[in-house]
């Protein structure tokens, strides 16, 4: 997720977008791993997340001096205009992303035995 400022400070959360304290415009970089790109990672699963922690801090660096996520594929912005059906899309899209966190990590727990 992209903010403006570089500290954490007016750091959007979804309870300060729905009461209408949060920024105009959210951008959220999402990407979608095979499992087994994660598993048979050269380094094993620590170095994939490794790798994964420095591509985070590297777009978080990028979007604060640039404003923008580079351009890697497509790249949709959303602009909430307070309606309840476009916070009910922002929950949503950040619920299904945790689930399918949550579904991954036990899967992989379950991989690693």
């Amino acid at each position: 997720m992209g903010w403006k400022r570089d500290k954490d400070v007016l750091v959007p959360t979804l309870l300060k977008l729905l009461v209408g304290h949060a920024s105009n415009q959210i951008h959220i970089d999402s990407r979608l791993w095979k499992l087994r790109d994660v598993v048979n990672h050269e380094n094993g699963v620590q170095g994939w997340l490794d790798e994964s922690f420095e591509r985070k801090d590297e777009l978080t660096k990028s979007f604060i001096k640039d404003q923008k996520f580079p351009v890697e594929g497509s790249r949709d912005t959303f602009t909430p205009t307070g309606s309840l059906e476009n916070m009910l899309i922002l929950w949503g899209t950040t619920s299904a992303s945790f689930f399918a966190f949550t579904v991954f990590a036990a899967v992989l727990k379950v991989v690693r035995g």
